[in-house]
């Protein structure tokens, strides 16, 4: 780790954070801006110019950090990399993040069961039954028309005729406009005429 002595002698000896810092006070950005065009932490951006390294992520991501900032102020990326390189302490690189806990779980090994098992859905199950009831309501009730529709006799000309024969209603009007009824019932074959009533 670095004193602020010693950062404060590099900086005058023109090191990166010195190059970052008189770039963006040249290009009139303030850290605030700079941050928002990034998206980098504005504290990091503060860490990279005062070189304080403590307060950076891992040197991975601190040197992404110093190369982007560099491209955004127009300075040379590969000179500020340099060095950002040979400014980062070295204790600093050799420590490796440790307990680091992964956000995904492992799901354990691809077995297959040795068993077939089958697994019952209730909501599935729920709706087979109330399918099977349905078509069970509809056939009956198609069958019921069905049997309906059977059962009824359809009438025809043939026997409204002889109906209407059996009942002898056969109705006459004259030129008077008035009406007679007769019956003409035919009994043992012969043949008999109808009988007329006159109305006077």
């Amino acid at each position: 780790m670095t004193t602020p002595s010693s950062n404060t002698q590099s900086n005058a000896q023109g090191s990166f954070g010195a190059m970052l810092q008189q770039a963006r006070k040249t290009k009139q950005v303030s850290l605030e801006e700079a941050a928002a065009e990034l998206f980098i932490l504005k504290r990091h951006l503060q860490a990279l110019e005062n070189e304080n390294f403590a307060d950076l992520p891992q040197a991975a991501f601190a040197r992404g950090f110093a190369i982007n900032y560099a491209k955004f102020l127009g300075l040379d990326p590969i000179k500020v990399a340099s060095s950002f390189d040979a400014a980062y302490p070295n204790e600093l690189k050799a420590r490796a993040p440790q307990n680091i806990e992964s956000p995904l779980r492992p799901m354990g090994t691809l077995q297959r069961d040795t068993h077939n098992r089958i697994r019952f859905n209730p909501l599935l199950i729920i709706a087979v039954i109330g399918v099977i009831i349905l078509a069970i309501f509809l056939f009956r009730m198609v069958s019921n028309a069905s049997k309906d529709n059977n059962e009824q006799p359809v009438t025809t000309s043939e026997d409204i005729s002889a109906l209407e024969q059996a009942q002898g209603a056969a109705i006459d009007t004259d030129s008077n406009g008035v009406g007679a009824s007769g019956s003409a019932l035919n009994l043992g074959g012969e043949s008999t005429a109808a009988a007329t009533l006159d109305v006077k």
